[in-house]
């Protein structure tokens, strides 16, 4: 499951940063191989004022909020790279840090 921004994201990195047609329908086919959840359901407007209201006094990045908003109302783990997410693990929403330094390492 992607959140509909993180969707969009994915997009417009590949397309900012000149990705290849190929490139470009690989993406499009492994989003299709996703369930993208759409933001404007109520659940996940109601976990996005959950969300923000939480996190008023240390505010995260908008698309985040609505990241975190997903997750919440999906009852999903989150699976991030992102540490901005730390601050509502665990009692708000389940997350998964990846690391990607580590990951790049053992690539080495």
């Amino acid at each position: 499951m992607v959140p509909a921004v993180c969707a969009g994201e994915l997009l417009a990195f590949g397309r900012g940063n000149g990705w290849g047609a190929e490139k470009l329908r690989i993406l499009e086919e492994l989003l299709s191989n996703l369930l993208v959840l759409e933001t404007a359901r109520r659940p996940v407007l109601e976990a996005y004022a959950e969300v923000a209201e939480r996190l008023r006094t240390a505010p995260i990045g908008q698309n985040d909020l609505w990241v975190a908003a997903a997750a919440r109302a999906a009852g999903a783990v989150l699976l991030t790279t992102d540490t901005d997410f730390d601050r509502l693990h665990p009692d708000f929403i389940q997350r998964e840090y990846i690391d990607q330094r580590a990951i790049l390492a053992g690539q080495k």
